[in-house]
């Protein structure tokens, strides 16, 4: 009897350890006062902020990257009086979400030009990327207890590419990514074509030099690279163009891109981001706010078919005050998050695809967010 008693005490206390461990959390960087808003993702779709609300991460923190465990989170962060120095804040995120500094908590990153861009990790393999607005790229190798160590440079794979805003996408089962760059302006009224360049890299995760493909935009903002969750379709949107579009292609087993038929569809003018759902049912495109005496935002979205062609778009208004600066579902697909002013707004997602907000009023952040993610563990 008292075997059985204790066995039975011991499944409970595993059960209730087990779901301690678990959930979802979104973490938001602060650019204003370096620091990384954390709450837990609830789920009804609201949010939790952690106890304590914050953390203390680096002065000027840009964009963030948690590895496919959800056991580590890193912060690309400048300095305070350099936007060219710039430094990974590394962290353990713990069973109930809350981030624990590694030691070292920081690692210094080489000098980025004009300033960080966006920090990535590798979905195949132990490697995280940082790269600066200049497109300089480092690689460093993620150990088991979540270390970065960085690996020692080898020819810049993406050298010449001197657009303003570069964007990163991996794939996430092949050793490919994808590196889109908006066109330079090096004259009074000229602009260079911005691109796609397909990249590959090896076991270690350093870039190799040579791309497997290189592709020209007509459009000078490409607005990065959207992969479907298999990796077989992808979609480029450019913004700012005469005709704003999307271009759609299949991914090739090599990673190179080939145009689907059409090549193109039709874009709203004033984009901020793509994305698609994790089930890659729909790709959602958000708007910036029309400047009417009622304002709003816009996200339109597109079905994407068996055969990863996009169907006709629809159009939903968002009765929200400012411009949506980043969006991001959780895992499941269940829930849209977009960073909005100083906070964040939580929005169910349907079955059709469109949205609807959970709270009239948004979950505060902290001061001039810039980067938000949804981590499941």
């Amino acid at each position: 009897m008292y075997k059985v008693l204790l066995l039975a005490l011991l499944l409970c206390l595993t059960l209730a350890s087990s779901t301690a461990a678990h959930g979802s959390f979104v973490y938001v960087t602060n650019y204003g006062d370096g620091t990384i808003s954390q709450f837990r993702a609830n789920s009804n779709g609201t949010l939790t902020p952690l106890n304590p609300p914050t953390v203390k991460a680096w002065p000027r923190c840009h964009s963030l990257a948690a590895d496919p465990s959800g056991r580590f989170l890193y912060v690309l962060s400048s300095l305070e009086f350099s936007r060219r120095d710039c430094v990974v804040s590394q962290f353990r995120i713990g069973s109930d979400g809350g981030l624990e500094p590694l030691a070292p908590p920081t690692i210094p990153v080489s000098a980025m030009g004009s300033g960080p861009s966006l920090i990535a990790v590798n979905p195949t393999g132990p490697a995280v990327y940082t790269m600066g607005r200049g497109s300089e790229t480092t690689t460093f190798r993620t150990e088991s207890d979540g270390h970065l160590v960085p690996l020692t440079p080898i020819a810049t794979a993406n050298a010449g590419i001197t657009g303003p805003n570069v964007y990163l996408t991996l794939h996430p089962t092949l050793p490919l990514l994808y590196y889109a760059y908006q066109g330079a302006a090096p004259g009074p009224r000229e602009m260079t074509a911005g691109g796609v360049d397909v990249l590959t890299f090896r076991a270690d995760g350093q870039i190799l030099d040579k791309p497997v493909q290189k592709l020209n935009m007509d459009g000078n903002t490409p607005l990065g690279v959207v992969l479907a969750r298999d990796g077989r379709c992808a979609y480029v949107p450019h913004n700012w163009n005469i005709v704003p579009k999307i271009s759609q292609y299949q991914v090739l087993p090599t990673g190179a891109l080939l145009p689907l038929a059409p090549a193109n569809v039709s874009l709203p003018a004033n984009v901020s981001q793509a994305l698609a759902d994790p089930q890659s049912r729909f790709l959602y495109v958000i708007g910036r706010r029309v400047n009417t005496p009622t304002a709003h935002s816009r996200i339109s979205r597109y079905r994407i078919d068996y055969n990863g062609r996009l169907g006709k778009h629809l159009v939903q208004k968002l009765p929200l005050r400012a411009d949506v600066s980043f969006a991001f579902f959780n895992s499941d697909g269940k829930f849209l998050y977009l960073l909005i002013g100083n906070g964040i707004r939580s929005f169910r997602v349907r079955a059709n695809g469109s949205v609807s907000p959970l709270q009239d009023r948004s979950t505060r952040a902290g001061c001039d967010p810039l980067s938000m993610i949804c981590v499941s563990r």
